[in-house]
């Protein structure tokens, strides 16, 4: 078969009008086949009012219940009553989709519509008069009146359902913004820290430049040069300063870590429970400040993560010194399950710092198991 034919097709038994519509011919059909020869007309007509109205049993319930009852009632006025299948399945799905579709006091008022046409129909019928028929013939649209109701309520747990996870979600996206701009702020300040360093510096080698500035040339052309280097390496920091987010604080301020600090860190993690190892490739040298602070922050929330997600475990922190910067590593061995779920502030924080550092960073499950956390730092490594 063409696939546009299929596509169309798919397209069709999707549209909840298409659906009805074609439900509604075909009952109309089957319901006028089913009556006696001899039904005078206005009886086909009420016939075929009630298959017909169900085209519009989801649009309007309850209009629709009321025209299918008043037209079964219409059809009880003829001497015998016929008992069409088609006619009692309309009664049925009449009573199906007002109990789906409406509220309660809407929905019990469109069963009694019903009930009330069926008593209507059965009142004159030969095969079903009395109260006995009255029964039978309405317990299975009764049935089928709870089944209804039975999928409205589950419909409207799960709408309810599905607008808490929305709310949910919205929430959580804002909390993630709000991380963010917090992680940025902390940034800010640590990057705040390095640029005065810096500018310190070369307050510094200029004063000392002015004071030898008549007698030791050579003196003052190495100062110089000291002080266009942290005017460059400042200028750097200030324009990764100006892309964060800054909130002012009065905190005092620290000096700032950097690798070197590692061991004091690992002696704070290991007297926490977290067994960890280091171990380092390459040659170690000097990294520029803001580099270094940020290599020192990676492993130190990495470790800190793996106490909070992965106990009991052992870490491996791995630092490869390269020419052209500088790789960190810090691996756990935690239950995938448990590591999996780390992506919440934390995460955040390293994948801002790395990203203002111009790097990249992996993060997520081990191939080994446990969690990894790898990134590089880009940057001239001095001796």
């Amino acid at each position: 078969m063409d696939p546009a034919v299929v596509t169309r097709m798919r397209l069709a038994a999707s549209n909840p009008w298409v659906v009805d519509g074609a439900l509604a011919g075909a009952l109309s059909v089957v319901a006028q086949v089913q009556l006696p020869g001899h039904s005078p007309w206005w009886v086909r007509v009420a016939m075929l009012a009630t298959t017909a109205s169900l085209a519009w049993r989801r649009a309007a319930p309850l209009p629709v219940s009321v025209a299918v009852a008043g037209s079964v009632a219409i059809m009880g006025l003829t001497a015998d009553p016929p008992s069409v299948f088609g006619e009692y399945l309309a009664v049925m799905l009449a009573a199906f989709t007002v109990a789906e579709c409406c509220r309660l006091r809407d929905a019990a008022a469109g069963l009694g519509v019903l009930l009330a046409g069926i008593v209507a129909h059965d009142w004159r019928s030969q095969q079903f008069g009395g109260l006995s028929g009255f029964v039978s013939d309405s317990a299975i649209p009764v049935v089928i009146w709870l089944v209804g109701r039975a999928v409205h309520l589950q419909r409207s747990r799960a709408d309810r359902s599905q607008a808490l996870i929305q709310q949910l979600e919205v929430e959580r996206q804002e909390l993630a913004h709000v991380a963010v701009a917090a992680e940025r702020a902390h940034l800010a300040r640590e990057l705040h820290d390095v640029v005065t360093h810096s500018i310190s510096l070369m307050v510094i080698q200029a004063q000392g430049a002015r004071r030898v500035l008549g007698d030791k040339p050579e003196e003052v052309s190495t100062a110089l040069e000291v002080v266009e280097s942290a005017g460059r390496e400042t200028l750097t920091e200030m324009r990764r300063l100006l892309g964060l987010l800054r909130e002012e604080d009065s905190l005092p301020r620290a000096p700032q870590p950097g690798l070197a600090d590692l061991p004091h860190l690992l002696d704070q993690v290991r007297s926490a429970g977290l067994p960890v190892t280091v171990t380092q490739s390459g040659t170690p040298g000097t990294l520029h400040p803001g580099i270094d602070l940020a290599a020192y922050r990676i492993v130190q929330e990495a470790l800190t993560n793996s106490l909070k997600h992965a106990r009991p475990a052992t870490a491996r922190v791995e630092i490869a010194w390269q020419a052209n910067g500088i790789e960190v590593s810090v691996t756990d061995t935690g239950e995938v399950s448990a590591s999996v779920a780390r992506d919440g502030r934390g995460l955040l924080g390293m994948r801002e710092r790395i990203a203002a550092y111009g790097g990249e960073i992996q993060t997520g499950p081990a191939a080994s198991g446990g969690f990894r956390v790898w990134c590089r730092l880009p940057g001239e490594v001095g001796s």
